[in-house]
Formats: structure tokens, sequence, C-alpha cells
């Protein structure tokens, strides 16, 4: 399968996806070392309210696409308009 997507996706778009995929990675391991540090004020709001941690987690999630988002945005509008243009930069 990932012979499939490299024919048909440019390597630039696949290395910011790869980006992307690790910097959600990496906030999701942070979001679990808080949860792991707050065990107790955690237990007892999944014991009064199982579905607003549940919330509160996938709530985070957006932030985390969110912030991944704005962080990835501008190289890849730049990315993008260098291969629609057809100019290859030094770095790329």
């Amino acid at each position: 399968m990932t012979n499939t997507i490299k024919q048909y996706v440019h390597p630039q778009i696949l290395v910011f996806f790869q980006l992307y995929i690790w910097g959600i990675i990496c906030f999701s391991c942070f979001r679990l070392m808080l949860v792991i540090t707050n065990l107790n004020q955690w237990f007892q709001s999944i014991i009064k309210d199982p579905l607003g941690f549940m919330g509160a987690l996938v709530m985070g999630l957006r932030f985390d696409t969110v912030v991944s988002a704005y962080i990835l945005g501008i190289p890849v509008i730049i990315i993008l308009l260098s291969i629609l243009i057809g100019y290859q930069p030094d770095w790329l």
C-alpha cells in the first residue's frame, strides 16, 4: 500500500504528513504524561463523569491537530506553490 501512495503523492507532501503524524504522537505523549502525573484527580473525574473525561481527551486531540496544522501550514503552502509552478528550490 505504501508504494501505491508514493506513486500518487508528491514526496514533499508525504514528508509533511509524516511530520504531522509525529507531532500528534508527541502531543499525545505529553497528554499521557499529564494524565499519569494527575492520576488521583483523573480517577475522581472518571468516576463522576466518564464521558466528560473522554470528551476532554478528544478536545485535546482536536487542539493538537489545530496547532500542528498551523505549524505546518505555511511550509505546505510554499511547497504546493513550488510544485504547481514547477520550481524545485535547492532546499527541497
